[in-house]
């Protein structure tokens, strides 16, 4: 019979536009090593830790019984980008946490590529997930690039079209003469080079709610270090939504 892990290993669909901030003084109940933890600066640190100038990948190997969970929330609103925000403590993905080399631990905003071997959008990946059998389970996952740009105190123009989603804003295009086009121009390592598969995750170092952050952007005064991450592009659908909270800075 059909395994169904819908109840007993909780895996877990959070789309993007849904998500939202703790409440004042708490933090998510997940694994320290996995960078939930919901200190702003601490979380940050941990992203300067792992960060690179590729995408490296990694493999997850898992072996699920009856009633294991799997214990991953994943995102999938975008089709190119299945997304990591959670793991759920006592889980499979915990426990693999716990144990594995840190270069392998699964953390938020690290990319499902693969499952067991068969590459996919978003939501195929999650239907396997879903679907998966007592016995092995093998993930693949991506390490994105992680970027601070430095804006110069009272700049012209950021030069981007973005849109405030859940706890990020996503960048959907470069715009000409814009303080990013400069950086860009400037930038000889290609994957801290910023474009549409980008998502500005933190404003001088504090995470925050997307409407938050378009708000800050907006209304730059000093100099500002602009948080962003990246992911390789290995479909065409990275202008997937374009919509009436789309913004120019």
């Amino acid at each position: 019979s059909q395994f169904k892990p819908s109840l007993g290993m909780s895996i877990l669909w959070t789309p993007c536009c849904s998500s939202l901030p703790c409440k004042e003084g708490t933090t998510p109940k997940t694994h320290e090593a996995s960078s939930f933890v919901d200190k702003r600066s601490d979380a940050l640190a941990r992203w300067q830790e792992v960060a690179t100038d590729s995408f490296p990948r990694y493999i997850v190997d898992l072996e699920i019984g009856w009633g294991d969970r799997i214990g991953l929330t994943l995102e999938q609103s975008d089709p190119d980008l299945c997304l990591v925000k959670n793991v759920a403590l006592g889980s499979l993905a915990y426990r693999w946490n716990s144990m594995c080399h840190p270069s392998k631990v699964i953390r938020l905003w690290h990319r499902l590529v693969s499952v067991n071997g068969q590459s996919g959008l978003s939501n195929r990946l999650f239907r396997m997930l879903e679907v998966s059998t007592p016995g092995k389970l093998e993930l693949e996952f991506e390490v994105p690039s992680f970027t601070v740009i430095r804006v110069p105190k009272e700049s012209a123009s950021l030069g981007l079209h973005i849109e405030a989603k859940g706890m990020h804003v996503q960048v959907n295009a470069v715009l000409p003469n814009g303080v990013f086009e400069d950086h860009n121009r400037r930038c000889a390592v290609k994957s801290h080079r910023i474009d549409s598969r980008c998502r500005i995750v933190a404003v001088n170092g504090m995470p925050q709610a997307g409407l938050i952050l378009v708000q800050k952007l907006k209304h730059l005064t000093d100099v500002a270090n602009i948080t962003v991450l990246s992911w390789s592009k290995t479909g065409e659908h990275m202008h997937w939504l374009h919509d009436r909270d789309e913004q120019e800075l």
